[in-house]
């Protein structure tokens, strides 16, 4: 009974963080809580939480149409300065800039790694030596 007790309370907490992370503006990929119960409140708390987190793709909108004005401002720059245009070249080019940029977008900075860990910080009252993400 108490091992499943505690199974449920870590993926309660599993969830929560996942929720509460989202809601910043992040994606988790991975979510693994350890936790060690006690009897009482006090004794109980959580020794462990580790996250993959990338960027979520709907994460800033401002910087969302940032990116498209400059996008379409070079692709209007590109249209005026070429003749004659071989589209396969281009298009595969094209994809291949557009991955890498998404790739880019979706790994996190320092100060995105500091904001996540300050609010489970503040959110769930754990050491920062029991933080690990990505």
């Amino acid at each position: 009974m108490d091992d499943r007790i505690k199974e449920l309370y870590i993926q309660e907490l599993e969830k929560d963080i996942i929720k509460k992370v989202t809601q910043m503006g992040y994606e988790v990929t991975k979510c693994k809580v350890e936790a060690q119960i006690a009897d009482t409140e006090e004794d109980t708390k959580i020794t462990k939480i580790k996250l993959n987190v990338e960027k979520s793709e709907n994460s800033n909108v401002e910087e969302q149409s940032n990116e498209t004005e400059k996008v379409e401002n070079k692709i209007v720059t590109e249209i005026q300065k070429i003749k004659t245009i071989n589209t396969t070249i281009e298009n595969k080019q094209e994809d291949i800039n557009k991955s890498e940029e998404k790739n880019k977008a979706q790994k996190l900075d320092k100060s995105d790694i500091q904001n996540i860990k300050k609010f489970l910080i503040e959110e769930y009252e754990v050491n920062e030596k029991c933080l690990e993400i990505n």
